[in-house]
């Protein structure tokens, strides 16, 4: 599979038809596209709002787009003509042991849908008759044309496609003992999944691996970008966090791990990157930081980076072959004025980045979040993925919830994960993860 897998990757680029590409993207919570330089942006959906905007756009070949509102999908050709709504699974099995769907992503062809679950427990799963104790994540996978699923991947996360549209990267990116990084089929079971590599499998470093994950392939398979912490998870790094950056590996086949480049794409403030997006090409990368768009040239060597912010304000960038959306450019509103025009104020949440274990067994760990308006809570700590502690907590301003582990669920551990998922009322629920030392 591994030899057949790369030599199809790079017969499927070699045979890509030659086009003005375009970025597609989330503005002032609606969709947008424009070209990658930033000029001609244009936006094609008018009716997201601060309270239900739409996130996680992706194009394929075709120009078709498909984004994220609330736990549904929409679908939208390039001119911003609206091809249909779509249930996730969460709407198909509604209730309050499930959150997402997240970084949803439409296959090259078009045809299937990739996304993931946060799947808290207590929820059950009418497509696949599943009823889920513990706090797991899921890949899942739907038909494009009418939404049914086709099946699911347990334990792993932000799927990213290949460009034989068949196989997807999958991710556990602070699994200690084996792969970050994984190959699967669409639907495939997690047994049938191919381990690739670990983020100690590509450097040597004294301090320890670091968290690695929502990475890219080019369409040749010969280069991946990945977000990558910028501290061990015992120090609380983490892929989607701050601090974090994009490294940059050259692949020689998924039978070996690829050789990282050292050198690495980052925001100065330290402020998080959202997951890179290659060029059609593969010489050039997008992502966002909390200011906007960027893009930069990537060749061989670092001294090839220069980045550049494009698109002001713009976040979660998709680039793709298909030409921009055709017309007139939507103008740059500039800031929003006036009562409830703003994008909301996302809720921020505080826990220590390290514990006594006697405070901890003692008096718990307290998770406090900061909600600018009424929202629900749900935090639950693991220890090597078994979950450990669970607590819920709502309210207005700060929130608190305090998570009490047993000492034998403890054991020895010197690191609790920890997931908590944070529902504003009338807005899409956000999980942020956390790693707290143990002392």
């Amino acid at each position: 599979m591994r030899v057949t897998l790369l030599a199809l990757l790079l017969a499927l680029a070699a045979a890509a038809p030659a086009a003005a590409d375009s970025i597609v993207y989330v503005k002032d919570a609606n969709v947008w596209s424009a070209r990658p330089d930033g000029s001609g942006q244009r936006r094609l959906t008018s009716d997201g709002t601060a309270q239900d905007p739409y996130s996680s756009p992706s194009q394929a070949d075709d120009g078709t787009i498909v984004a994220v509102r609330g736990s549904r999908f929409t679908k939208l050709d390039r001119q911003g003509r609206l091809l249909g709504r779509m249930d996730s699974l969460l709407t198909k099995s509604p209730g309050g042991g499930a959150v997402g769907p997240f970084d949803a992503r439409i296959s090259p062809d078009g045809r299937t849908i990739a996304s993931w679950l946060g799947i808290m427990g207590g929820w059950y799963d009418y497509a696949t008759n599943t009823y889920y104790n513990d706090p797991e994540s899921a890949v899942v996978f739907q038909d494009a044309g009418d939404g049914h699923p086709v099946g699911s991947t347990m334990f792993y996360e932000e799927p990213s496609w290949m460009a034989d549209s068949q196989h997807v990267l999958i991710f556990d990116s602070m699994n200690a003992l084996t792969p970050q990084v994984r190959i699967g089929e669409i639907g495939a079971d997690h047994n049938h999944t191919q381990g690739w590599f670990h983020d100690y499998d590509t450097i040597d470093d004294s301090g320890g691996w670091k968290p690695l994950g929502a990475a890219e392939l080019t369409r040749s398979g010969n280069r991946l970008a990945a977000l990558r912490a910028g501290a061990t998870l015992g120090n609380g790094g983490l892929a989607r966090g701050l601090d974090n950056g994009i490294t940059i590996y050259d692949v020689h086949g998924f039978d070996q791990a690829p050789a990282l480049w050292l050198c690495r794409i980052y925001d100065e403030q330290g402020r998080e990157l959202t997951p890179p997006s290659w060029s059609p090409n593969g010489d050039a990368l997008t992502w966002s930081a909390p200011d906007g768009i960027w893009t930069s040239p990537v060749a061989d060597g670092c001294g090839s980076l220069k980045e550049k912010l494009v698109i002001p304000g713009g976040r979660e960038p998709d680039w793709g072959p298909a030409d921009p959306a055709a017309g007139a450019a939507t103008p740059d509103p500039g800031p929003p004025t006036g009562p409830g025009t703003g994008l909301p104020q996302p809720a921020t949440v505080r826990v220590a980045g390290s514990i006594r274990r006697r405070a901890l067994l003692r008096r718990g760990l307290a998770v406090r979040v900061d909600c600018p308006a009424a929202c629900r809570v749900s935090a639950v700590a693991r220890v090597r993925g078994r979950r450990v502690a669970r607590a819920k907590a709502a309210g207005t301003g700060t929130v608190r919830a305090t998570l009490r582990p047993r000492r034998r669920a403890l054991g020895r551990a010197r690191t609790l994960a920890l997931a908590v998922t944070v529902r504003p009322d009338g807005a899409p629920a956000t999980t942020a993860r956390r790693s707290v030392r143990l002392r």
